[in-house]
């Protein structure tokens, strides 16, 4: 079970995530797509299968357990707005019984729209689109709210990569803040737009090709409780001579340079910055290790992207057990709370050493 997570700071005036009871955590963890094929979900079973349009809780229950000894904390899936807004198939049921699950195995779940309908194989960057406007957004914000705010583990991320017009979008953030916060005290998280990028090679910081995250001062989002999130993969850190071409930078000196010129700035105004998805294909293996370093380093809570067994992103490889990609497994190495699982052999092993220590010690008490 958890505690509900709220926006702090620490000594440093930087931004910092605390649970209630004043314990400062970093999330760590994987994405999964959730409910963006289906009302039921999708998931991964134990045996490496996928499991389409079927709310498997035993997968579930699995999959979750199997996260929680590999140390994951945090586990972010995408809803299609129309499954929520009328609860087609009983979505909302299995949404409650996901988040009950998750509490259960101590794992915190950010739940994001993408689409609008699911399966529809569309992500509509423009969340007032295809008949939802500003308003109904706000009142879709509002009954997940009062449906989903009495469970500690929620965390609200109210729409993926939105590249609306960036006035009408943060004014309906806007109202979604007093929806949200007019029934429960979730933490909230907003993004614009995709992510942040950097040409390191151009003068810094006076002369930028790019823009990084200015959009969160840009917001003047007013709220208790509300954090920014962003994405990163292998193209947002690069050294060119020019903004045609494009050579990425993986090395840990530079990540730890573009953290210090597009993240830290955020954070240090007091303001919590989430990665939300964090993705680099096996080619980009190095620069996925350095920019998980750097992001625990700095305690900048992370997603990687994505928890499945295909695309370029794929951290399982279909096996069963939950086999795992070269990525997945240098994701898995960046969870700093994690514990090696122990085999029944070894654990074995040592209750034998145990016991020989103890009738040695029995019997030279007796000598």
């Amino acid at each position: 079970m958890v505690e509900r997570i709220t926006k702090a700071t620490n000594q440093n005036g930087q931004g910092v995530i605390k649970t209630v009871s004043g314990k400062q955590i970093v999330l760590q963890g994987v994405h999964d797509h959730g409910w963006v094929d289906s009302p039921q979900g999708s998931w991964i079973r134990r045996n490496g299968a996928n499991v389409f349009a079927n709310f498997d809780v035993a997968a579930i229950n699995d999959e979750m357990e199997h996260l929680r000894q590999l140390g994951v904390n945090v586990f972010r899936v995408f809803d299609a707005m129309a499954s929520w807004r009328d609860d087609l198939e009983g979505h909302r049921g299995y949404v409650k019984r996901f988040l009950d699950i998750c509490n259960q195995k101590g794992i915190y779940v950010i739940f994001s729209f993408y689409t609008t309908f699911a399966g529809s194989g569309t992500h509509p960057v423009n969340p007032f689109a295809e008949g939802y406007t500003e308003a109904d957004f706000v009142q879709l914000w509002a009954s997940v709210a009062e449906e989903l705010g009495q469970y500690p583990n929620v965390i609200f991320d109210l729409f993926n990569e939105a590249r609306a017009d960036k006035d009408a979008f943060f004014d309906a953030c806007q109202g979604c803040i007093a929806a949200i916060r007019a029934k429960c005290q979730n933490m909230i998280l907003i993004q614009w737009g995709y992510a942040a990028w950097l040409n390191l090679s151009y003068p810094i910081p006076e002369n930028r090709p790019e823009n990084p995250i200015n959009w969160v001062d840009d917001s003047r989002l007013q709220g208790v409780n509300v954090g920014y999130t962003t994405h990163q993969y292998e193209n947002h850190i690069h050294r060119s001579p020019n903004a045609n071409v494009w050579n990425y930078a993986e090395s840990y000196e530079d990540t730890k340079l573009f953290y210090d010129l597009v993240y830290m700035p955020v954070i240090n105004k007091g303001k919590v910055l989430i990665l939300g998805e964090v993705g680099r294909p096996v080619a980009n293996i190095e620069g996925l290790r350095n920019t998980l370093k750097v992001a625990n380093e700095y305690g900048i809570s992370w997603v990687a992207f994505w928890w499945y067994n295909a695309t370029k992103y794929a951290l399982l490889d279909g096996s069963a057990n939950y086999g795992v990609t070269e990525t997945g497994k240098a994701v898995l190495d960046a969870i700093t709370q994690r514990k090696p699982v122990q085999s029944s052999a070894v654990l074995v092993m040592a209750l034998v050493a145990i016991l020989v220590v103890l009738v040695l010690m029995v019997g030279g008490v007796k000598r």
